[in-house]
């Protein structure tokens, strides 16, 4: 039974997703970590988030691992053959930003299935407010709530904007962030 839904499934995907090399997770390239890694205090500091502000940061681990910025350049390059591959330029109601942003995060920390005893990646989902036009993307009028992602790197904290695959230093990113998802 399971073979079956299996077989089924993969009829679904586009004849290009089962026939060549951008139908596996295999192809994620493996990853190169940062050290030392990184628990939730140290996130609170490093994002110079207040601590009584708890509900501006969610963190599902204790502890992470940054990755080198070569590796983030890497994954960044195998990322936008991928969405570029199966996605496309989709960009509905049904999927925007916040899809566009969990999967690439999802996709990221994948990677570490080859090394089981890694930590996890330090990659997460931000929540923002869209007033200011970057990464490739318009401002958006009405304080929408808009979301991508952001990676700790050897080089540093990056944001980077899935659906145009375009990043900026953290330092350098001018728009409200509300909550990290980590």
């Amino acid at each position: 039974m399971i073979l079956y839904i299996l077989i089924s499934f993969t009829l679904l995907l586009p004849i290009d997703a089962r026939n060549d090399e951008l139908g596996t997770f295999k192809t994620i390239p493996k990853p190169a970590y940062h050290h030392p890694g990184k628990n939730n205090n140290q996130l609170y500091s490093d994002l110079d988030i207040p601590i009584y502000s708890y509900n501006k940061l969610f963190a599902f681990d204790k502890e992470y691992l940054g990755i080198t910025f070569d590796y983030f350049k890497k994954y960044n390059e195998w990322w936008w053959k991928i969405r570029s591959g199966y996605l496309g330029t989709i960009n509905t109601p049904a999927f925007d930003c916040d899809n566009y942003a969990f999967l690439y995060k999802t996709l990221l920390t994948t990677a570490v299935t080859s090394n089981p005893r890694s930590k996890q990646i330090l990659v997460g989902v931000i929540i923002v407010e869209q007033k200011k036009s970057t990464l490739g993307l318009p401002a958006i009028r009405n304080s929408t709530k808009h979301a991508l992602c952001i990676v700790y790197t050897s080089s540093g904290w990056y944001v980077i904007e899935p659906q145009t695959n375009k990043y900026i230093s953290l330092a350098d990113y001018k728009n409200t962030i509300h909550k990290y998802i980590f």
